[in-house]
């Protein structure tokens, strides 16, 4: 396919792919009944004004997995500039399409929907044509996955929001040749890495980096538990008065982030690093004379 042809090429099958029909998802009816107080689309479309339904209509053009899948096997070897996506939006909003909107089971007829430009553009946008994948972590895709599963990893790739740097590089590298793929924890671990990865600086190394973030988890734990703690002893309103604030994080969030930034570095490393949170107190003991045993007795209290 020759460059200059390939964005009314890819117009053309984002105007195929909308035109044969959008599946609504249970976000879209969550959506729905919390802001509307309805399931009925078609209602809320013909009731509603055009800035309460523009969110809703937003969401429903939202590229789901299957689509970003389509595309990833279609176009995913080629990279769009700027002008030329803005050459694809265009060239669809030219058409002036109408989608068969379906809802989920039991939510609903159908709804024919004329699609407006705005929801055309988002659509492009979200589908990432303008992203880059670094070649030898494409290589490593081909490489390392089986065929059944190296469309939904260059889909996770795609919709990492980073301009891949040289330490970013070498740690999906040697995430994607050192960590088992059939570890339990394989795709949360993946996950957690791509949207940790724009946090990386350029001359980090992975293994810094990944004990940098769990470090930085641990610290928040720290605070959400010393606020915890106060809050049990005192009176929140003066606590707020004070400055403190509740939870900066989930502690069940932080705690599996960090369980599996120690797996990740196990298996990448070898290695890994552990925090002692800050002690209130302390043991006041002579070790002269001491027996071994009673040493193994502290560090057993206070470890």
């Amino acid at each position: 396919m020759k460059p200059n042809k390939r964005p009314a090429e890819l117009a053309l099958w984002v105007s195929r792919t909308i035109e044969t029909g959008i599946n609504a998802g249970h976000d879209v009816l969550h959506y729905l009944e919390t802001t509307f107080g309805s399931a009925n689309l078609e209602h809320v479309l013909s009731t509603g004004s055009d800035g309460e339904t523009e969110s809703l209509i937003d969401l429903i053009f939202f590229p789901d997995k299957s689509i970003q899948a389509a595309y990833e096997q279609t176009w995913g070897k080629f990279v769009f500039s700027i002008p030329e996506q803005q050459q694809v939006i265009d060239h669809v909003n030219a058409g002036k399409l109408v989608a068969t909107v379906s809802m989920p089971k039991h939510s609903g007829s159908p709804v024919s929907l004329k699609v407006p430009d705005f929801a055309i553009a988002s659509f492009v946008h979200r589908l990432n044509i303008t992203r880059k994948i670094p070649h030898s972590i494409l290589t490593l895709v081909e490489k390392h996955y089986p065929q059944s599963r190296q469309t939904a990893i260059r889909v996770h790739l795609r919709n990492t929001a980073v301009n891949w740097h040289r330490t970013q590089t070498e740690l999906m590298s040697q995430y994607m040749t050192k960590m088992p793929q059939t570890h339990q924890d394989y795709n949360t671990g993946l996950s957690l890495l791509l949207s940790l990865l724009w946090e990386q600086k350029t001359d980090e190394p992975p293994y810094d980096f990944l004990i940098r973030k769990k470090n930085y988890y641990f610290q928040i734990l720290c605070k959400a538990e010393e606020f915890e703690r106060k809050r049990m002893a005192g009176n929140m309103e003066i606590l707020m008065l004070q400055g403190e604030r509740n939870v900066y994080g989930q502690d069940k969030e932080l705690k599996q982030s960090m369980k599996l930034i120690d797996k990740i570095c196990q298996n990448l490393f070898g290695r890994t690093e552990f925090f002692t949170q800050p002690m209130n107190h302390y043991i006041q003991n002579s070790l002269d004379n001491t027996p071994a045993a009673s040493i193994d007795t502290i560090l057993k209290t206070i470890l």
